[in-house]
């Protein structure tokens, strides 16, 4: 504890404190201290001393002014009393007459029937209530016409009424101010009667008696004309289809499944989900325009038999009371009943019989009371018409959830099936219908066919990137596509078994596959070309099985399947020629890579012949021969830049080695350049070019291999000026090479190419040719190296032409029906048809035989 805090203890008052022991026991800084907080404390009471003098003055005032008040009413209270004492004291008491008997019967009937029309409006509001709670309108606009001529009767004298208050010393405006003040509040139910009566017609549940009762309620209680309450009604209608229509939101968000997976694709149970929204959607929007078409007829239009309808006939009972057997109990409607329906029933048989029997007016005669039966058919027209145009609108966006054709046609399908059902319908009307549906499904098909070519031509040029930046790269993946004669002997993993045990359903799909393989192999599509051509070759017999699903599901829907192929045929060759400007790039977007290019020459020649893709498209014949004719044309231009870089390869690379074959290891073994053969160089370029071939023609047809064989070998001849060798010995040996290829090109009609050559062996002849040395004399052996070596050149050579079946004892015939050139010579000396370098002894036994043996 503080030294303040001990000088200042509680239990201890203020004036118990001694200054003489204070300040003999503390220091002067704690006793400032301990006057500091003895002058607070003082400081603080006396605030509080103020506040609580001068709240209670307050409330001394404020009693005092109450006491005042209170003084001045009592004596007001006061002096009225004393006048209302003088007053009583100065009254004459009334003459009393002796009524009689019939007199005072008389006046009790009056009275009692005064208490029936009281009665009658205090119990209004209540019931009203009552039957706009249970939709009864009809039943609540006679109440409250009831009520408004019960509050007439009251306040008026009415000679109908066959009694007057005024006989009776009853004045109801004076002396019953009840009357008015409750017409005041029954009379504001008129609106609401009115509002909740029109607000009703937009229930599509409602049927056509209750329907019909409530635009009767507008016509008698609003005196509408029964043209315009069917103006309303339609109205109504058309906010009913706006408010369905719009509700469908929960379509993305109500469904946690319709999210999509994480492929981006919705699962199965969210599109059938999906499907089925749409269904009901339509199927809500479809019923909802039969409802109000039904119902409008039931109400305002004659029967076939030439009945009235529903409206007339409930106008017709009002004035006779007379109910014809097909109208609904809630079109029977009378004051009678209607009183005898209320809870005080038997109070409200004291009224007289001119308000039991009340009627609204009706003119009967009155054109505001009919609907003729053009006007009628008129409006429905317009009415019909523009509710098609808002289900369009607004369908368009509900099928455009829908990715494929089997949905849209789904739709369809079941779409006419609820047509047809629906009751109330004129024929053309369900043909407008049907056309709707039409006009919605040809749209959506067309649109999904739409994106699935963009997607289609998108995924090709991804996947034909993909392929070409792996030939690039020369991955495992495009080992086979790099060199497609291997990939035909490569053999293919056989089918496991393994699946048939564990699911015997699938016994047959491995096999499947197999075959499918194997196809794929005898065809030359490599692994890489079939994944490019797969991705167009599936979405066209996509497309092409959406036509014939359509066909078959629908006899009566060709006009609109034809339709939708014209349509379509104008998207499909904007699809083919997309496809043709995607594998016809700028020599500059391309690599000049060979591989590369055998690739693309493979794939435009399958697009172009073989390919299922551009004869299930289902384009325009048209188009079909224009894209085939494109792309052999991109194939031309492309086997045009891939020859030009073989033989550039040729020409620069292998053939100039026949100058460095006379190295001296070459000539220890015993070679020159006298012998009359073609050079190793030459067989080499040769075979470099008939393998190249091999690699850009997998699945070419003969007729085309000619013409490109042709092409590329007048190239070859056209560029063997460049390799011209200068020394003797060199020319002697491409005097010889030179012959070989002339002696090929014999196999083709190449007038010019071989003149070219012609006109370079004799320059070669001329320069070589000596009179001690006649090195190029004799070259009769040249065919014969060329048969000896047509094997390995065949790709070089035309396609031998089919012969006729020979007898079996034509042997030879068997042995050269697969040669492309002249079979070589059965009586001759062997030559070796390449300059070899002699066998090692090492080795020697391992050879199966030497020349002589043979």
């Amino acid at each position: 504890m503080s030294v303040v805090d001990k000088a200042l203890d509680p239990t201890k008052s203020a004036g118990d404190i001694d200054p003489d022991e204070l300040l003999t026991a503390y220091n002067v800084s704690d006793v400032r201290k301990v006057q500091q907080r003895l002058r607070m404390n003082a400081e603080a009471k006396q605030e509080e001393l103020r506040l609580m003098v001068g709240e209670r003055y307050r409330d001394l005032l404020q009693a005092s002014s109450s006491i005042v008040s209170m003084a001045a009413s009592s004596q007001r209270v006061l002096q009225a009393l004393e006048e209302m004492h003088d007053v009583v004291g100065a009254a004459k008491p009334p003459r009393t007459t002796r009524r009689s008997r019939g007199g005072l019967d008389s006046h009790i009937q009056a009275l009692q029937s005064l208490s029936a029309h009281l009665k009658l409006l205090l119990d209004a509001p209540e019931h009203l209530w009552r039957f706009m709670e249970q939709r009864m309108y009809l039943k609540a606009g006679w109440l409250f016409l009831t009520a408004r001529v019960v509050h007439r009767t009251l306040l008026q004298e009415d000679e109908d009424a066959g009694q007057s208050w005024h006989e009776y010393g009853i004045d109801a405006s004076e002396q019953i101010p009840l009357v008015q003040r409750q017409w005041d509040t029954v009379s504001q139910f008129r609106s609401q009667i009115t509002h909740k009566a029109t607000l009703s017609l937009r229930e599509s549940s409602a049927s056509s008696g209750e329907i019909c009762a409530t635009l009767l309620t507008l016509h008698i209680l609003e005196s509408r004309p029964l043209a315009e309450t069917l103006s309303i009604f339609l109205t109504q209608r058309s906010k009913t289809l706006a408010s369905a229509l719009s509700r469908p939101k929960e379509l993305a968000n109500g469904h946690a499944n319709a999210a999509p997976s994480d492929h981006g694709k919705t699962t199965a149970r969210a599109r059938k989900l999906i499907l089925r929204e749409v269904k009901r959607n339509l199927q809500t929007a479809l019923e909802a325009i039969s409802h109000t078409l039904r119902s409008a007829r039931d109400i305002f239009s004659d029967t076939v038999s030439g009945e009235p309808g529903m409206m007339q006939c409930a106008l017709q009972y009002i004035q006779d009371e007379k109910a014809a057997g097909s109208l609904p109990p809630e079109l029977q409607m009378t004051t009678r009943a209607l009183l005898n329906s209320l809870p005080s029933s038997a109070h409200f048989s004291l009224l007289p019989d001119t308000i039991r029997s009340y009627k609204p007016y009706i003119g009967a005669t009155s054109s505001s009371s009919s609907v003729t039966q053009s006007l009628l058919q008129q409006k429905l027209g317009e009415w019909l018409t523009r509710s098609l145009e808002t289900i369009q609108a607004v369908a368009t966006k509900w099928l455009a959830s829908l990715e494929t054709v089997k949905e849209v046609w789904d739709i369809r399908a079941s779409s006419f099936t609820i047509i047809a059902k629906l009751h109330g319908l004129d024929p053309h009307e369900q043909a407008r219908f049907r056309a709707i549906v039409d006009s919605l499904c040809q749209q959506q098909t067309v649109s999904v066919w739409q994106t699935a070519l963009r997607n289609t031509a998108s995924s090709f040029n991804e996947h034909l990137t993909s392929a070409v930046q792996s030939l690039k790269s020369i991955s495992e993946e495009s080992i086979s596509d790099a060199q497609p004669v291997d990939y035909l002997f490569h053999p293919l993993p056989l089918p496991s078994t393994s699946q048939v045990v564990a699911n015997p359903s699938m016994a047959g799909a491995p096999f499947k596959r197999y075959k499918a393989g194997l196809h794929r192999q005898l065809r030359g599509r490599t692994p890489l070309l079939d994944d490019v051509l797969d991705v167009l070759e599936e979405s066209s017999h996509r497309l092409e099985g959406d036509l014939a699903a359509m066909h078959a599901s629908d006899p009566e829907g060709r006009v609109l399947v034809a339709r939708l192929r014209q349509a379509y045929q104008p998207e499909a060759a904007s699809l083919c020629s997309r496809i043709c400007n995607i594998l016809d790039p700028s020599e500059d977007a391309v690599d000049s890579v060979r591989r590369t290019l055998a690739f693309l020459g493979r794939l435009q020649y399958e697009l172009a012949s073989s390919s299922s893709f551009i004869s299930t498209i289902g384009g325009e014949q048209k188009a079909i021969d224009e894209f085939r004719k494109r792309m052999l044309a991109l194939h031309d231009k492309n086997f045009k830049r891939w020859k030009g870089l073989v033989v550039e390869n040729i020409v620069m690379n292998i053939w100039p080695h026949m100058r460095r074959q006379g190295e001296p290891n070459l000539r220890r073994a015993g070679m020159s350049y006298n012998q009359k053969r073609p050079s190793a160089a030459v067989v080499e370029a040769l075979l470099h070019l008939a393998s190249s071939l091999q690699d850009v023609w997998a699945a070419v047809d003969p007729i085309r291999k000619q013409k490109l064989v042709s092409e590329i070998m007048a190239h070859l001849v056209s560029r063997l000026d460049a390799t011209e060798p200068t020394e003797l010995a060199q020319a002697i040996q491409y005097y010889w090479d030179v012959r070989f290829v002339r002696q090929l090109l014999d196999a083709w009609e190449l007038a010019d190419a071989q003149a070219q050559l012609d006109a370079q062996l004799a320059n070669l002849r001329g320069k070589v040719r000596s009179p001690s040395e006649p090195q190029v004399e004799g070259d009769d052996g040249i065919p014969d190296h060329l048969s000896r070596m047509q094997v390995i050149f065949a790709p070089l050579f035309p396609t031998p032409e089919p012969q006729v079946a020979s007898s079996t004892k034509d042997k030879p015939a068997k042995s050269t029906a697969l040669l492309c050139y002249a079979p070589p010579a059965a009586e001759q000396h062997f030559q070796p048809a390449l300059d070899l370098v002699k066998p090692s002894a090492r080795f020697g036994l391992l050879l199966l035989g030497t020349a002589n043996a043979r």
